[in-house]
């Protein structure tokens, strides 16, 4: 089962998601976006969605690409 989480990044205001698999992470996207609430939503529909890393790129551009698919 994979785990979508966000974390705000130090450098910036902007946050980041990653994805963990059995308490690992796998892989890390930065600086995704500004807006918070839609990190977040995004993030948990992931989780609820349990969607694969290996479409979660597709996914991200459609997401960054219309916010109001959420």
């Amino acid at each position: 089962m994979f785990e979508y989480a966000v974390t705000k990044t130090q450098s910036d205001d902007s946050f980041s998601i990653s994805i963990f698999k059995d308490g690992k992470t796998i892989k890390k996207f930065d600086d995704v976006t500004l807006l918070k609430t839609h990190v977040f939503k995004f993030a948990e529909l992931c989780n609820k969605h349990q969607i694969s890393p290996i479409h979660f790129d597709d996914a991200l551009e459609n997401f960054l690409t219309d916010f109001e698919t959420l």
